[in-house]
């Protein structure tokens, strides 16, 4: 094969524009006026030398011209300074009148300057010293190529062989093989080229297939601009197809000549990693040993799939994700044998704002946007949600925060329906998107089982015409169907209750002329016991102090005390033995 440099020989340009040659403590000076150049000598006596013109001016230390002839000595150095010559020579000069003088480098060895000089990349440098008492060699001049003129030095051979080395073929050697070969000389034994039993298929790169040159087909084939590797059919700009069986690499990036890559083999059954072969020491996240991803496997038929990272500068790879040999995709674990995915992550603070899991929308803030989880199956061939849980913003004011949670099903048909909502007060409704209460139903209920309430009393949403406070005690208004107002007679039979501060179980729908009104159970009431003292156990009646109830008084009926049916509100709980107060009754209207 043809080396660069072998193409290209000395120019022998020398980059310099008036470079001063001079003694420094002779009389004379050289100071360089042309620049200087590989020629080829034409006449017979120099024929076939290799040469360089140099030209220069040699002045005395007043600068006035030398005429008179000068020694100077000629030498090619491999460093700028320092070292000794790898060629040199002696001439003498003679300037004319005005000094000016010219050498032919290789002049006086008969040879010329030999071509070994420059057959490596290395730089030369060309050196002049006058030879007169006390002068020093000048500062080195830089040889620059010139690849035109290199060549011309060398330009009846090809490669460094004459013409005479090479001939056609007169005959080819048999379909799809060529025999191609030169005479051999006595004066170059070695010059034979021969390639037999060339044998090529279409499409394929050729390779050397012993210590002679014989071709074969490789295993790369380029079709299209794509090279496939073990495939004739490459439709990727890098197609590999290779053996099917297990722990067989495909691919293998090694870095074992350097320690800031890695070894990366993908195998049907798996993969694995290593520097160089095998994981030693540390690897670094600041580029410098840096691995974002590594794949592992454990090395058998029934692999799993690892991916690592580091997390710090200098640190051990970490691994991150596993998928295990049934397709479980383990996050945080290396045995995802729960579910196909499988997190695994320390605990976190209820309250707080990080999550082992979070989902959420790349839309920009609005209300009713957030993040959702669909749960879903085959429908008819066709995958379907059956549910879905989504957490969005419940409204689109900047730096508010406040969110809410729905639940929503789809019905009959392919639309998705809102069911159930926890707001940002924790209200949650159930047929309604603006629940008011911790338990909101819009719509009916069927409880299989106790309710238990803080607060013991039944009630019921009634309208009313005037104001009425909690504890008073209320009448049906005859003029006014379905309206009560406060009691103020005594012994009323048209009584209905009292007002509730707090019931446990309200019924009917609010309103802006509503109040709750108490039917049964326990709540606390106002009485009057001006009328007599009450102790618990008596029974209350209306009194004429409006809202107000006080003990009722039996009847005697044929010698029986009887209370008269109808007016009865209920049952004193406490006792209340003067003035005006509230004690807790017992409501059991009759």
């Amino acid at each position: 094969m043809i080396n660069f440099r072998d193409f290209v020989l000395l120019s022998g340009a020398i980059l310099c524009s008036g470079m001063i040659v001079q003694a420094q403590q002779g009389p004379i000076r050289a100071e360089e006026s042309a620049t200087p150049g590989f020629i080829r000598a034409r006449s017979s006596e120099v024929s076939g030398l290799r040469l360089v013109r140099f030209s220069g001016v040699l002045r005395d230390q007043l600068g006035q011209p030398v005429a008179q002839a000068v020694g100077v000595k000629l030498a090619i150095y491999k460093d700028q300074e320092g070292g000794p010559p790898l060629w040199q020579e002696t001439q003498n000069v003679q300037p004319d009148i005005q000094g000016n003088y010219t050498v032919l480098l290789g002049d006086t060895t008969g040879e010329g300057i030999p071509l070994e000089l420059f057959s490596s990349d290395e730089p030369r440098w060309f050196g002049i010293q006058p030879l007169i008492p006390g002068s020093e060699e000048q500062p080195r001049l830089l040889l620059v190529s010139v690849p035109y003129a290199r060549k011309a030095a060398d330009a009846d051979t090809l490669g460094g062989k004459p013409l005479s080395a090479f001939q056609l073929v007169d005959a080819v050697a048999g379909a799809g093989s060529k025999s191609v070969s030169s005479p051999r000389t006595a004066a170059h034994p070695s010059d034979d080229v021969t390639a037999q039993d060339a044998v090529g298929t279409s499409c394929h790169i050729a390779k050397f297939i012993n210590s002679t040159p014989d071709l074969r087909d490789s295993v790369i084939c380029e079709v299209n601009g794509n090279i496939g590797i073990g495939t004739t059919g490459p439709n990727k700009p890098l197609h590999i197809k290779g053996d099917s069986s297990i722990n067989t690499a495909q691919l293998e990036i090694d870095g074992s000549g350097d320690t800031a890559k890695t070894y990366l083999g993908m195998f049907s059954g798996g993969a694995y990693w290593s520097a160089g072969g095998t994981y030693s020491g540390s690897w670094a996240a600041d580029g410098t040993n840096a691995i974002p991803i590594i794949l592992l496997s454990t090395g058998n038929a029934f692999s799993s799939i690892g991916f690592y990272t580091t997390p710090t500068n200098n640190s051990v790879p970490l691994e991150r994700v596993r998928i295990d040999r049934n397709g479980n995709i383990g996050i945080g674990t290396s045995g995802p044998n729960r579910s196909k995915l499988n997190v695994k992550a320390a605990n976190v603070a209820q309250t707080s704002n990080t999550f082992n899991v979070y989902i959420e929308t790349s839309d920009v803030q609005a209300a009713n946007v957030g993040g959702s989880v669909g749960l879903g199956g085959q429908v008819g061939g066709d995958s379907n949600a059956f549910g879905v849980i989504s957490g969005r913003k419940e409204n689109s004011i900047p730096g508010n925060y406040a969110g809410y949670l729905a639940f929503a099903t789809p019905n009959g048909g392919a639309g998705m329906f809102e069911r159930v909502r926890v707001d940002s007060s924790g209200n949650v409704g159930i047929g309604t998107t603006t629940p008011i209460a911790r338990l909101q139903v819009a719509g009916d209920a069927i409880i299989d089982g106790n309710i238990a309430a803080k607060y013991q009393d039944v009630a019921e949403w009634v309208e009313t015409r005037e104001p009425l406070a909690a504890g008073m005690v209320v009448v049906i208004e005859p003029e006014h169907r379905g309206y009560v107002r406060s009691s103020s007679t005594a012994y009323d039979i048209t009584v209905l209750g009292a007002v509730s501060r707090q019931p446990g179980l309200i019924l009917g729908e609010s309103g802006p002329n509503k109040v709750i009104v108490a039917q049964s159970g326990r709540v606390r009431i106002k009485v009057d016991a001006q009328y007599g003292p009450i102790r618990a156990g008596d029974l209350l009646v209306t009194s004429p102090t409006p809202g107000h109830a006080m003990r009722s008084e039996p009847v005697l009926i044929g010698g029986i005390a009887i209370h008269r049916p109808g007016t009865l509100l209920g049952k004193a709980l406490e006792p209340l033995n003067e003035g005006t107060g509230e004690i807790l009754v017992l409501l059991t209207l009759q």
